[in-house]
């Protein structure tokens, strides 16, 4: 006797995309609305930081701020209303864009468009081999996790002059080896050594622990990419810059 199997199709509308995740399939719209903010930024150059279902933040595509140090770098960006991303807010977006080009997690940029095909490819490529940044992240001598305090920068002020805030330094990795970007702990801190001891594009990267009176930063190239969070925060470089953040204004 024959076996008859017969699939149920799934209703997606055209104005939606399907997305398959651990749970199901899910349709998401291909459209959103616009993300409000302060800054002034080209909307088609940054995407949402999707964290879960929601989005406080925007990151650009497009490598920027470029020559400066860090201390002139976080000045610069915060003058035009932009921040460095946190190192949890870039190992999010870090995440995201990879999974996205697995059909995972999907990205739209600030006018509410889908980033996807050759838009999406780019903009993995850019952060998986060709980038060279600071973070919002430093590190100083305090309570937490090997004997250190996280520290970030959170504005400017009247004097010109950083304003930051300080957290005790979570658990993390306390050595330099290749570990699971997705151990990353709240703060962005990688916590668990990967059994693959190369460069896997959103999957494993280098990490430097944190050492005192260091700052964070990521690069990645063809056949590299590393968190790092020893580097000195006087080093400059033409190549060196961030992918500047936009907040969503809270008066929106």
């Amino acid at each position: 006797m024959a076996l008859t199997i017969v699939g149920r199709k799934l209703e997606v509308r055209s104005d939606e995309i399907p997305v398959k995740r651990q749970d199901g399939t899910y349709a998401f719209p291909r459209n959103v609305a616009p993300f409000e903010t302060k800054a002034t930024i080209n909307p088609r150059d940054y995407a949402l930081v999707l964290e879960g279902d929601q989005a406080q933040r925007v990151m650009s595509m497009k490598q920027d701020i470029n020559g400066l140090n860090y201390q002139d770098a976080q000045v610069k960006a915060l003058q035009d209303n932009l921040n460095l991303p946190t190192l949890r807010t870039f190992i999010t977006q870090y995440q995201n864009a990879n999974q996205a080009l697995n059909g995972e997690p999907i990205l739209y940029d600030a006018s509410g468009n889908l980033i996807e095909g050759e838009q999406l490819r780019n903009y993995a490529s850019r952060l998986n081999s060709d980038c060279w940044i600071w973070l919002n992240a430093g590190f100083e001598a305090g309570s937490g996790c090997l004997g250190l305090d996280l520290v970030t920068v959170a504005g400017l002020n009247k004097d010109g002059s950083l304003s930051t805030k300080k957290v005790p330094l979570e658990d993390c990795l306390q050595e330099d080896c290749w570990a699971e970007v997705e151990s990353a702990n709240s703060q962005g801190l990688l916590t668990r050594k990967s059994s693959h001891q190369n460069y896997k594009a959103g999957k494993v990267v280098y990490f430097y622990h944190p050492r005192k009176n260091s700052v964070a930063g990521f690069v990645a190239c063809s056949a590299w990419a590393d968190v790092s969070c020893n580097w000195f925060p006087q080093v400059s470089a033409p190549a060196l810059g961030v992918f500047p953040c936009a907040e969503g204004d809270a008066k929106k």
